[in-house]
């Protein structure tokens, strides 16, 4: 059985923040806040990830509560070269999924070969059901309904053949 890549999503926060009807207002702490906390209720795309939001200048990620797969990324003095030299450095940009708008940052994105969507992905990204566990939130079925789907077509095609 092969074991699927993980993959490394890099969020550009403040373009995230600023294309948010919402967010854009709030002071930055607060957006980042709630970036943050949106971040961590999205079903990804990919397989494994690791989230890296990545926000200009020095900061700090006080009210952010760790996760394990969420780290918070302060780059002085710009969170575009800190993000460009990421994908650049990166030895496997394929395993690399960007959230932005900004051009240049896609265009590096795009010429390495790293998957790249919009802001407005992110904002109708969608979440994983209430209180579901990560294979349902995955799409798996519970055990049980796997079980009674099979033991129904089982039925219905055992019929047929008679």
């Amino acid at each position: 059985m092969a074991i699927a890549p993980r993959y490394s999503i890099l969020i550009d926060g403040y373009n995230v923040i600023k294309r948010h009807p919402n967010w854009r207002h709030l002071p930055l702490q607060e957006a980042r806040r709630r970036l943050l906390g949106h971040l961590a209720s999205v079903r990804w795309p990919v397989p494994s990830p690791m989230i890296v939001a990545v926000f200009d200048t020095q900061g700090d990620d006080a009210g952010h509560a760790p996760q394990p797969n969420l780290r918070v990324q302060f780059a002085s003095p710009s969170a575009d070269a800190y993000i460009q030299d990421a994908i650049r450095r990166s030895p496997a940009p394929q395993h690399l999924l960007l959230i932005s708008d900004d051009g240049e940052i896609l265009r590096t994105a795009k010429s390495h070969g790293a998957r790249r969507y919009p802001v407005s992905w992110l904002f109708a990204a969608p979440k994983p059901p209430a209180g579901s566990s990560s294979a349902e939130a995955k799409g798996a079925l519970p055990a049980s309904e796997a079980r009674r789907i099979t033991e129904e077509l089982a039925k219905r095609w055992l019929r047929r053949s008679e």
